[in-house]
């Protein structure tokens, strides 16, 4: 399986073209564009071609990240025993800990149990980035199979 991992900064667009077979992961090609000085038949000459591959390619996932800026990440430790206490709490402590309205926005909690309480670590971002974002990459001819935070692409590999 191949991917195609794409990150688009306020003046770049980044590629990699990543190999994966099983365990092992070679990084096939790096690229990066100025916005505005690129298309896709150049992205697919350079980056693809080499490796047999096109955009329309059956073997191929495109995915792409957030800009670290519109992913906010906040870390909480919670005095519970069950994880379904931490689950019923966590609306309410959530609400305070982000600069923009629960209701308007994506939270994602990662919970890990500690001895006598649980670790929970939360990604959370707005909606409107996100839209803004997948407007921004259909705008440039690229509709991501999956759109992650850097962090979490990162982690991945």
């Amino acid at each position: 399986m191949y991917v195609l991992g794409l990150h688009i900064d306020s003046e770049y667009l980044r590629c990699a073209l990543v190999s994966r077979r099983g365990k092992k992961i070679q990084i096939l090609a790096l690229e990066g564009y100025e916005k505005g000085f690129f298309n896709l038949s150049q992205i697919e000459e350079e980056v693809l071609s080499p490796q047999g591959l096109s955009l329309l390619s059956e073997n191929l996932h495109i995915t792409s990240t957030l800009p670290s800026g519109a992913v906010m990440l906040r870390h909480l430790e919670l005095p519970f025993r069950y994880t379904h206490e931490v689950y019923k709490a966590l609306p309410f402590q959530v609400e305070g800990i982000f600069p923009f309205e629960v209701s308007e926005s994506a939270i994602f909690p990662v919970i890990k149990k500690r001895r006598k309480s649980f670790e929970v670590s939360v990604f959370g971002f707005q909606e409107s980035s996100l839209k803004n974002f997948i407007m921004q990459t259909q705008k440039i001819g690229f509709d991501p199979e999956t759109i992650s935070p850097s962090s979490g692409a990162l982690r991945c590999f």
